[in-house]
C-alpha cells in the first residue's frame, strides 16, 4: 500500500545456541546493532545521518541455525542510502571489530542487565524453558556472566568474520521506491 516509509530487512543464516562463538557474537551484536541507541548502526544511520528512528541487529539462535537480521525503516527517498550505510557499517564491523571502550561498555550493560532478567517469576521461567528447550548446559546461569566477561575484541572480530558474509546478506525492502 502507499506509504512514505520503506521497511528494510537484511539477513542471512546465523547460529544455534550451541555455536562455540555464541558469546562473542552476543556481545559483538550488542555493539553492532543490538544496543539500540548506543550501537554502531544507530550512530551511523540515526545520529549522523538521520535516516531512521531506529535500527537494530540480532541473532535468533534456534534448535537449527537461526537467522541474523538487521531491521530498520526510512523515508522512501532515503532507502538506498540507508541500505548502503547499513552494509558499510556491518562490513567495517566484520573487518575491524569493536573498540576496547565499546567492549567494556557492552560487558557492563550485558552483565548489569542479566540479574534484572531473573527478577520475576516470568523471567526465571523463561530462562529455565530456554535452558531445557535448547538443551543448554545445566550450569548456563552460573557461567553466563563469566562467558560475557571473558569475551575479547579479537574473539568478536573472529566470530563475526566466521559468521557474517556481508555480500551474501539477503535484502528485503517493502515500500514505494
Amino acid at each position: 500500500f502507499p506509504s512514505s516509509q520503506t521497511v528494510i530487512r537484511l539477513g542471512e543464516l546465523g547460529i544455534t545456541h550451541h555455536n562455540d562463538q555464541f558469546f562473542p557474537l552476543l556481545v559483538g551484536n550488542y555493539i553492532l546493532g543490538g544496543g539500540a541507541l548506543v550501537s554502531q548502526l544507530s550512530t551511523e544511520i540515526r545520529e549522523k545521518r538521520g535516516l531512521t528512528y531506529g535500527v537494530y541487529s540480532q541473532f535468533l539462535p534456534l534448535p537449527a541455525t537461526g537467522p541474523f537480521i538487521v531491521s530498520l525503516s526510512t523515508e522512501n527517498a532515503q532507502a538506498k542510502e540507508a541500505v548502503d550505510v547499513t552494509l558499510k557499517t556491518i562490513e567495517r564491523f566484520v573487518q575491524d571489530g569493536p573498540s576496547e571502550q565499546e567492549l567494556t561498555e557492552a560487558k557492563q550493560y550485558l552483565t548489569g542487565s542479566f540479574p534484572l532478567s531473573l527478577a520475576s517469576n516470568g523471567g526465571i521461567a523463561d530462562i529455565l524453558l530456554k535452558i531445557s528447550f535448547y538443551d543448554l548446559p545445566q550450569n548456563y546461569l552460573d557461567t553466563y556472566l563469566d562467558n560475557i566477561n571473558k569475551t575479547s575484541t579479537n574473539e568478536i572480530t573472529r566470530a563475526f568474520q566466521n559468521s557474517i558474509v556481508v555480500n551474501q546478506l539477503i535484502k528485503v525492502m517493502v515500500g514505494k521506491q
